[in-house]
């Protein structure tokens, strides 16, 4: 049967106000996010700087590749609204490409010679984000749908029971390796027991019977496949990019610094990620509205939810900055201990980074709605160019108060190029439905 068939067939008559869709996004992502902040005070309490530094690297290192190879699908699905792709074709290429990725994390690690420790610990977030990435694009389908209930609760069951296996096992062991175990085991567990059968229940509810032929396996035709990779790719490449501006102070840190200090940052700007939460949920409530009104070439009405978006983002960034100049030392002395608390000044950079993060990522989902996936990798990569070249210059001037300037000046950059770019293209507007197919990057002519 006809995809977008399906899709008529499954959703409410009446989709879920936006407010109700924010409110379960940013319960779950807000759970979560606290959830691994829980995780670093752990670390940071019952474990050397040193392991708490391991940890981030291990996180650094896998991050962007894991990203690249994951290609964004899950925003690219939550915004097909024409239905060009079925989801065991999403499921199949993800699949495909986790592996692809977990090989390279593995090759990259053997080349940098990193001490056994942080090789296996870097092995472990590996699996853990594999099992994580296969999630993700089960996330798209109930995206799709704006099943964000769905979608909030198993991120809720995510944050809530890594906690409990491993933080459990850094008490019991004083090990970071026995904890990442115990990552990988808990996010296991919630794919097979919750992810899987909320999706099997939409697919047999979508098709009656008929697409659901063949259960979730993943589909592979290698015509199709290179199709939507290459749809996918610049924004896969551009979110990769992103991953690596984020995690270039971490390295850098570790050239320059070593382990210990590396564990500050890393604990200090974890910060930084509760703050981008709150806009995280709120954009992707509203990402499949901005796909849809893009697609109907709805301009009034996209540039409204864009604009709301950016005041939202604005006010909590600010409120970030407030709180880390008027309490960011006892904060870090009562979250870990008295020593992270002596870094006040990089907390503070660091957060007026985050506040300008929350905007880029408004201008970033808007620019994805109106499929300008091109122009974002170029702007990425010159954000990608700017952290480097400035955690070159002041990390072994400032330490990691050098490595938040750098973070600063990139994000700025960031938004100040995506608001220009995208104003341009304002005033060439197409409706996506005069082009024949949906999605097409069209407009990308920058």
């Amino acid at each position: 049967m006809d995809h977008s068939e399906g899709v008529s067939g499954i959703r409410d008559p009446d989709s879920p106000r936006l407010s109700h869709s924010f409110l379960w996004m940013f319960a779950g992502w807000g759970t979560y996010a606290v959830c691994q902040w829980a995780l670093l005070i752990v670390l940071a309490k019952f474990c050397s700087p040193d392991m708490v530094g391991i940890f981030g690297l291990a996180f650094a290192v896998n991050a962007p590749i894991m990203i690249f190879f994951g290609l964004q699908l899950r925003l690219v699905q939550a915004t097909d609204a024409g239905g060009e792709y079925s989801f065991r074709e999403y499921l199949g290429v993800r699949t495909l490409t986790t592996i692809i990725g977990f090989v390279v994390v593995l090759l990259i690690s053997v080349l940098f010679n990193y001490t056994s420790r942080a090789f296996v610990v870097i092995a472990l977030v590996g699996v853990a984000k594999g099992v994580e990435s296969i999630s993700d694009i089960l996330y798209g389908l109930l995206q799709k749908y704006e099943r964000m209930n769905q979608v909030s609760i198993s991120l809720i069951a995510k944050g809530i029971s890594s906690v409990v296996a491993m933080g459990g096992l850094v008490v019991a062991t004083r090990d970071v390796v026995w904890g990442v175990f115990g990552l990988a085991i808990a996010w296991t567990l919630v794919l097979v027991a919750y992810d899987v059968p909320r999706v099997v229940q939409i697919l047999r509810a979508e098709s009656g019977g008929e697409e659901f032929h063949g259960g979730t396996q993943p589909k592979i035709w290698p015509g199709r496949l290179f199709r939507l990779v290459w749809l996918a790719l610049p924004l896969g490449v551009e979110a990769a990019l992103f991953s690596l501006a984020v995690n270039i102070p971490r390295y850098s840190i570790h050239r320059y610094l070593g382990e210990a200090d590396l564990g500050y940052y890393s604990a200090i700007s974890y910060l930084m990620v509760i703050s981008g939460r709150v806009t995280l949920a709120l954009n992707e409530a509203a990402s499949p509205r901005l796909g849809r009104r893009y697609h109907d070439g709805d301009k009034k009405a996209y540039m409204r939810l864009v604009a709301t978006l950016l005041l939202i983002a604005f006010l909590l960034g600010g409120a970030g900055v407030a709180l880390a100049l008027l309490f960011g030392k006892q904060i870090l002395t009562f979250l870990y201990r008295a020593d992270y608390g002596e870094h006040k000044d990089a907390f503070v950079w660091l957060m007026v980074a985050a506040a300008l993060g929350c905007i880029g990522d408004v201008v970033r989902y808007s620019m994805t709605a109106a499929r300008l996936l091109r122009t974002q990798l170029a702007l990425m990569l010159l954000q990608v160019v700017t952290v480097w070249i400035g955690c070159a210059l002041l990390v072994p001037l400032k330490g990691l108060v050098g490595a938040a300037y750098a973070l600063c000046i990139a994000a700025a950059m960031r938004v100040g190029t995506g608001v220009v770019v995208s104003w341009c293209n304002t005033d060439r507007w197409i409706g996506m439905e005069e082009l024949g197919k949906p999605y097409v990057d069209a407009q990308d002519n920058t």
